[in-house]
């Protein structure tokens, strides 16, 4: 501060109070009095050096020469000197930024290495049953099950010869089951195109769709068609607005409906459902099954093992909600059952 700095300062401080408060707005309208009163006008100083703002003076750095008197430029025992200002150091890599690291002084600097490892990406959800799955060769894997099969829904346009092709006395695959089957134009056989799903004899003509059973396992199949101006469907089918197709009620799965229909023996419940289907949606599809068990007492007299009966094959059941989702109601079909799965059957 020059001398003449420091009178204009004086005589500021006498006039106006304190530097370093702010004038208050009403003190404005009566500055030029306080001038007057103060004498001439002050002359304007110089800019002022821009190194009496540091509070600090970090190392390298000349301030110049400190004024008497003035404060000496240094922090305070355990703060490290940033850019003129003083800090508490840091003490690690949670301290700084994602692009520096805690240097030796306890300041924060720029990471001269590699960036850290951010972790493990995100998760992007289940994998695919298909990831890990490898097939011999002509078989393909299904992608709903995982298991290896003759054909899938991504096999449907590969060359003759490659894995998954279909052709001769069964052209077409069954998507829903990983199978080639043989033409047979009727509601909910399995097709590639509107061909397959026109009898010759004009006893069916349907349309190929797709379909997602419950969800997670792909149809592709024929259905009968409907409009929203004649919505009759065959016994058991309901008309899918959207597609303008007769289809089974209440979102069930084409495959278990055929399979109903044509009285499928079966053992299991998968034989009556898509391959791949969740088991809770359709648990009690095959009915009426008697799969013995040896009892566990070990083998009966003479190390002979204990005869468990004979094995009963059952049939495929068609799931329902009511009555009028069954496809025999003239027979005397009736949705029975309890619990969350309802069959179609005779009571």
């Amino acid at each position: 501060m020059t001398a003449s700095d420091g009178a204009w300062y004086r005589a500021s401080v006498l006039c106006f109070g304190s530097s370093r408060g702010a004038f208050a707005p009403a003190l404005l309208a009566t500055a030029a009095l306080l001038l007057a009163a103060c004498g001439d006008d002050p002359e304007v100083p110089s800019d002022p050096n821009p190194d009496e703002a540091l509070e600090c003076l970090p190392p390298g750095m000349d301030a110049g020469p400190v004024p008497d008197g003035g404060p000496v430029l240094a922090c305070a025992s355990g703060e490290v000197c940033v850019q003129g200002r003083c800090y508490a150091p840091c003490e690690g890599e949670a301290d700084c930024g994602p692009r520096e690291t805690c240097g030796d002084e306890g300041v924060c600097v720029r990471r001269a290495g590699p960036e850290p490892d951010a972790g493990s990406p995100p998760d992007a959800g289940p994998a695919m049953p298909c990831d890990d799955v490898t097939c011999e060769a002509p078989l393909v894997c299904h992608p709903p099950s995982g298991e290896c099969v003759e054909c899938s829904e991504e096999t449907l346009t590969v060359a003759p010869g490659e894995p998954g092709y279909c052709s001769g006395l069964r052209p077409i695959c069954d998507i829903a089951n990983g199978t080639c089957v043989a033409a047979n134009p009727a509601q909910c056989a399995p097709c590639i195109t509107d061909d397959e799903c026109i009898a010759g004899d004009e006893s069916f003509e349907g349309r190929c769709v797709d379909l997602t059973a419950l969800g997670d396992v792909p149809e592709r199949v024929c259905a009968v068609p409907c409009a929203d101006a004649d919505p009759s469907c065959p016994p058991g089918l309901t008309c899918d607005s959207d597609r303008e197709v007769c289809l089974p009620p209440a979102g069930s799965s084409c495959t278990t409906w055929r399979a109903a229909t044509e009285r499928r023996a079966c053992l299991r419940d998968e034989q009556c459902n898509p391959l791949g289907a969740s088991a809770a949606f359709f648990t009690g599809a095959c009915q009426g099954e008697t799969v013995p068990m040896i009892p566990d007492a070990g083998p009966g007299e003479g190390g002979v093992p204990i005869d468990a009966g004979p094995t009963i094959e059952g049939t495929c059941a068609q799931p329902c909600g009511v009555d009028d989702d069954c496809f025999d109601v003239a027979g005397g079909q009736m949705c029975l059952g309890s619990g969350a799965m309802l069959f179609c059957g005779l009571p």
